[in-house]
């Protein structure tokens, strides 16, 4: 065997190992479950006719609603082979990083760079922590799409294939939109190390001007999450929050600035250049900050750093490789252990919405009371539309509406999250059934007899809003009247007083005053009444923000109340 020969099947060797290596590191991610975008795209994309996908690939329309048809469409086909089993998504989101490491190499050969420097850059974006959420979660194929496509993009224009780069760019916008500034990506090629032929542009940016005149008329439509805000201070947000998380260390990103004077390498100023054009849609969507949108720029920021490790000698090259892979290794770990604790929650929550269609098979109208906390509403729709197989299914929140009157229609199940054993509860009143005179903040509570001004049951209490109202049965030889809260150090601390005056039937029976914590019951007397349904409400003074993100106000949390013989 030639030494050639022998160096080539050596670098396959090593090339080959790091994909195992990658696999188990990673292998954790197949023991994982969706999260709630994961579910909602699933359960929609499912019942969506495959022309839809098709047209929505071919029109040159942007779509404000987030219709991005190549990873919907993945979805759909998934979904339709897989159903409801994780691994074959995340398979997927592995399969797709492997190419798109595999196109970073290609591109840093392309750029000159031997074997060995091209593959620890390579080696570098095969294992980016720094957006761990994008390997872990189906929800990020659109950016592991958008980075495929947009790296095939440039490695066809620096081959002068320039229709095969153009279906490329088209693809990637399809896949996710900030693909619209790839002509910009391409024009910093041909400026720092291309022959500056600008005419083969002119079809991308006209594309990429249309694309962005409808992103810009269409943005009013969009919800505050996707609203465009272009203001400095916006700029100074979003760029500081990806600045940080660039290369897992704040003080790393800000290094990057620095490397293109120190290299003095035009390919550093390109790649630099990529990545934070690639990032510039980001920057104005100061309420859609997540580390896992950096995909596409990080495999830029791993090429920058292969052209950079030119500069010292191979030993120093790899002395930083050797320490930088544990550091990503222990990353990988710490953020490990919380995504799988929330997948076992989302999967023991979906699990138990998919039992429903047994239990509960003619009820369509859900109050949602508490849910894992990587599971919010639009998961649970997700769910339960999959599982119903219908979208005619309407989510109540304990917060949303006079519960009493949602549950007097009839048709309704309550779902109650039981977050220390991670069982749902499903309860559903029954015709005719006498209302409760004593109410326990439980999950087997009646709800339905809440009506305005609660919040989501918080274990054995509740809070309410400065004014909140049930109904209770009051029994003829009721003479006492009890409420029982849970009155916490820091409540006190910040109201100092607690004044709360209780109504039956707007005539107030009482009022006291809280001014210390712990659990606290007050009765008050009642005069004899027949037997009778009644309203009860509270009235709490001072209301309580506890900050000013916080969108609740606050009364009391309660822990019991009813009435006493």
């Amino acid at each position: 065997m030639t030494r050639p020969t022998r160096q080539r099947l050596i670098f396959v060797l090593v090339i080959a190992l790091c994909a195992v290596l990658f696999f188990v590191a990673n292998r954790g991610a197949y023991e994982g479950f969706f999260s709630d975008d994961d579910i909602d795209n699933i359960a929609w994309t499912r019942v969506t006719e495959p022309s839809v996908y098709l047209w929505g690939i071919l029109a040159p329309k942007y779509y404000a609603h987030h219709f991005r048809p190549v990873g919907h469409a993945t979805f759909h086909v998934i979904g339709e082979l897989a159903g409801l089993n994780f691994k074959p998504y995340v398979g997927l989101v592995h399969l797709l990083h492997l190419a798109n490491t595999i196109l970073v190499f290609l591109l840093l050969r392309r750029f000159s760079l031997t074997p060995w420097p091209a593959a620890a850059g390579a080696l570098l974006f095969l294992f980016p922590m720094q957006v761990f959420d994008a390997l872990w979660k189906p929800m990020y194929l659109f950016d592991v799409w958008c980075a495929f496509f947009s790296l095939a993009c440039l490695l066809s224009w620096t081959t002068r294939r320039y229709i095969l780069a153009f279906i490329c760019f088209w693809f990637a916008f399809k896949s996710k939109e900030h693909a619209v500034m790839l002509p910009f990506v391409l024009a910093a090629y041909e400026y720092y190390l291309g022959g500056r032929r600008w005419k083969p542009l002119l079809p991308f940016f006209g594309l990429s001007a249309l694309f962005a005149f409808q992103g810009f008329f269409f943005n009013k439509q969009q919800g505050n999450d996707y609203r465009i805000h272009l203001s400095p201070w916006v700029l100074v947000k979003t760029s500081s929050f990806y600045l940080s998380r660039v290369l897992l260390y704040p003080w790393l990103g800000l290094a990057l600035l620095a490397l293109p004077r120190l290299t003095r390498d035009r390919r550093v100023y390109f790649a630099l250049t990529a990545a934070v054009l690639l990032l510039l849609p980001m920057l104005v969507l100061p309420n859609r900050l997540f580390a896992a949108y950096l995909y596409v720029s990080v495999a830029f920021v791993a090429m920058a750093l292969a052209f950079a490790f030119t500069k010292p000698h191979w030993g120093i090259v790899a002395a930083l490789l050797i320490i930088w892979l544990p550091i990503n290794y222990a990353h990988l770990k710490s953020q490990r252990k919380a995504a799988l604790t929330y997948a076992q929650e989302n999967r023991a929550y979906v699990s138990q919405i998919l039992a429903l269609k047994n239990t509960h098979p003619d009820v369509r109208r859900f109050v949602i009371d508490g849910n894992p906390p990587e599971f919010r509403w639009w998961g649970i729709q997700g769910a339960l539309r999959w599982t119903y197989r219908t979208f005619d299914v309407e989510l109540i929140s304990v917060e949303d509406k006079n519960l009493s009157e949602v549950f007097s229609t009839g048709g309704v199940a309550l779902l109650s999250w039981e977050p220390p054993t991670r069982r749902l509860v499903v309860t559903s009143r029954q015709p005719h059934q006498q209302d409760a005179s004593y109410l326990k903040m439980g999950r087997y509570m009646p709800l339905w007899q809440l009506e305005k001004g609660w919040y989501q049951a918080e274990g054995r209490y509740r809070w309410t809003a400065p004014t909140a109202s049930a109904r209770l049965y009051r029994p003829a030889g009721a003479k006492q009247f009890q409420i029982e809260v849970n009155v916490g150090p820091q409540y006190i601390e910040m109201v100092k007083a607690a004044h709360i005056r209780v109504l039956i039937d707007g005539r107030l029976i009482g009022e006291t005053t809280f001014t210390h914590h712990g659990w606290q019951a007050v009765q008050f007397p009642i005069k004899p009444a027949p037997a009778a349904t009644v309203h009860v409400t509270f009235e709490v003074d001072p209301p309580l923000r506890p900050n000013p993100d916080e969108p609740r106000v606050l009364g009391v949390p309660m822990g019991t109340f009813g009435f006493l013989p």
